[in-house]
């Protein structure tokens, strides 16, 4: 929630990003059939649209300290930090819909937070969206939760949800920057594909530099076809193979 008092300072959201440890959850919950997360958009599920490298970062803690040390967020004797007079302790949604592997995230993400003074409670709730946005104030309520993105063939949904327009609605974060939403605007409309590119690796780039939203980690689905298929690609794909193919997949593909 970065309207939230502490989680709308970016240092604060760089703190947390930096003491997030995604190789144990993917060795713990997802059994090793994952890969670290760095960005919302992955270029080699929308290589039509975006050409920008995916980022990944590693672990550390000691500069994750350093940064709520800077901000004068003091820890307390019992490890949590203060800030502004109330406990860095934040409470986060978890959806009973993915419940076996979000409560499973919670409790290493929980760990990980506490090494920097930072305390994390699990709220379990039938759905995440309503209740964020179940009152006329839809940003006061709720400090966190765990979303599952899911990219579509073409990233103009996928980047809709960070608009000013989806505000109260799909836009959980309550992240608004006028620069990003008139790149949006202007991809929309852009019929040179190479120029389009340009504007969604800007936007893919204000996002990963806001940290908007804190990508965990890629997972890798496992799949199965019949034989006399031939050029069936791995579960590389977004949700496996029997959802989106890009073109160049979809070309490829033969039936003995």
């Amino acid at each position: 929630n970065t309207r939230h008092p502490e989680l709308r300072d970016l240092q604060v959201r760089e703190a947390l990003d930096l003491a997030i440890d995604r190789s144990d959850m993917i060795d713990t919950v997802y059994g090793g059939f994952a890969v670290p997360g760095g960005s919302l958009l992955l270029n080699q599920y929308v290589p039509e649209f975006m050409t920008a490298p995916v980022p990944t970062r590693d672990r550390d803690l000691e500069k994750a300290n350093q940064i709520l040390d800077g901000l004068g967020f003091a820890k307390r004797a019992d490890g949590i930090r203060v800030a502004d007079g109330g406990k860095m302790e934040y409470t986060l949604l978890v959806g009973t819909m993915n419940r076996a592997i979000d409560s499973r995230l919670a409790d290493i993400l929980k760990a990980n937070l506490a090494e920097i003074g930072v305390g994390l409670k699990q709220k379990v709730v039938d759905n995440q969206v309503p209740i964020i946005f179940s009152t006329p104030k839809p940003y006061t309520d709720y400090d966190m939760t765990l979303i599952m993105w899911g990219l579509t063939p073409d990233p103009e949904w996928s980047t809709l949800i960070s608009t000013s327009t989806m505000l109260g609605m799909y836009n959980l974060t309550g992240y608004s920057n006028p620069a990003y939403d008139k790149l949006w605007e202007q991809q929309t409309s852009e019929m040179d594909a190479a120029k389009r590119k340009a504007l969604i690796d800007q936007m893919s780039e204000i996002l990963q530099n806001d940290k908007v939203i804190l990508p965990i980690c890629y997972t890798q689905l496992v799949t199965a076809w019949n034989e006399k298929w031939q050029n069936v690609p791995d579960a590389g794909t977004v949700f496996g193979f029997y959802t989106y193919l890009n073109k160049t997949q979809f070309n490829s593909l033969a039936v003995q």
